[in-house]
């Protein structure tokens, strides 16, 4: 991906959305997908997967908090949570807002994910994967539920 690139989304069967890279600040390609942090005009720091904007730091917590937040605010004593996917740690924070929250163990299939998110999103994801409640385990998350259920 290149600075002045113009990413093309499709919003619709007739809609498709611009944006515009300012710059490239690191790539990486993992055996999944490529990932690459860059600015996006009008969106700021953003992580691409695979060309597609999986969130930026103007916009993103309109998804993490309204993914989040109904879930733990139903339970009535989430102390134990599971995250499938969310290599990016920005779910993983808004979940560990909740206080009464004892452990979280957030599975995702990509190490490449993980280790980028934490190098590279750190100021979106608030350092989430250094919270020692965090338990990383990289898997498949069908797997693990198989694993582990009991």
């Amino acid at each position: 991906m290149e600075e002045g690139l113009i990413i093309v989304e499709p919003a619709g069967r007739s809609v498709k959305l611009l944006f515009k890279v300012r710059k490239v600040f690191a790539t990486e390609k993992s055996p999944y997908q490529e990932l690459v942090f860059a600015e996006i005009e009008g969106f700021g720091s953003s992580l691409l997967i695979d060309n597609y904007i999986q969130l930026s730091e103007k916009d993103e917590y309109f998804y993490h908090e309204l993914l989040v937040h109904p879930a733990m605010t139903m339970h009535p004593n989430p102390e134990k949570v599971l995250i499938i996917g969310g290599g990016d740690g920005v779910a993983l924070r808004e979940v560990l807002k909740h206080n009464n929250v004892k452990e979280v163990v957030l599975v995702d299939i990509d190490p490449v994910v993980v280790e980028f998110s934490r190098k590279y999103l750190e100021p979106i994801n608030k350092g989430s994967f250094n919270d020692p409640r965090v338990r990383v385990v990289i898997m498949d998350g069908m797997e693990y539920i198989k694993k582990t259920r009991k």
